[in-house]
């Protein structure tokens, strides 16, 4: 059961319809929880979000071959952009890493996609109780690196921005096409790689995809 004797409304994002289907199927067989939508672009997201009010929204990290910014900065353009909705991030970018980063934002809640999807309905009670929560797994990973004595820090953290631009060069993007989709300039853009360059200690296009991904992996 919820603590809360009112309805939690909850709208469901997700570029994968069999995802936002068993997710609202799952949590919607609880008492005091009504999914009143889901979007499978960022496009639709927001324009959703600008029209139907909710308490949660479920987001995924990656929106693949959508022409807006997924990542950190969906997550960070969301929390700016509704400031009174919970945000739950539902995803298998669970590393270490993007755990920290996304919370380090002000994500509410992080739920690993290998998690039960029960988990769901835990972080929405406590997001909505004004918790962070984070499922038993994502825990495990946090745990085991604080009880190790290390955290995730590198000398010049990347920025969110500088994430997103080498993540999406990553994933094959040209640095013409990331200005296009981000809509910032060419310079701009490869001002915030080369930085990024600067800062992991590399000289190449291809050394540097290999430190983020190590970043990302560890």
């Amino acid at each position: 059961m919820l603590n809360r004797k009112s309805t939690y409304k909850i709208v469901v994002a997700d570029d994968h319809s069999i995802v936002t289907s068993g997710v609202s199927q799952v949590i919607a067989d609880f008492p005091n929880i009504e999914i009143v939508g889901a979007a499978k672009t960022i496009e639709s997201l927001f324009s959703l979000l600008e029209q139907q009010p909710c308490d949660v929204l479920i987001c995924d990290y990656a929106f693949a071959d959508d022409n807006k910014p997924d990542g950190l900065l969906l997550f960070d353009r969301l929390l700016r952009s509704f400031p009174d909705i919970k945000v739950i991030g539902y995803t298998m970018h669970d590393s270490f890493p993007s755990v920290k980063r996304a919370l380090d934002l002000g994500l509410h809640g992080f739920v690993s996609k290998a998690s039960d999807l029960d988990c769901l309905v835990a972080a929405i009670n406590a997001v909505m109780l004004g918790e962070i929560y984070t499922d038993p797994k994502t825990t495990q990973v946090l745990l085991k690196r604080i009880l190790a004595g290390t955290s995730f820090s590198l000398q010049k953290p990347l920025s969110a921005r500088e994430t997103e631009v080498v993540r999406m060069l990553a994933n094959g993007m040209k640095v013409g096409q990331i200005a296009s989709i981000t809509n910032r300039s060419l310079k701009t853009i490869s001002t915030q790689k080369k930085s990024a360059m600067k800062k992991l200690g590399t000289d190449t296009n291809v050394q540097l995809i290999e430190e983020f991904k190590k970043m990302f992996t560890s």
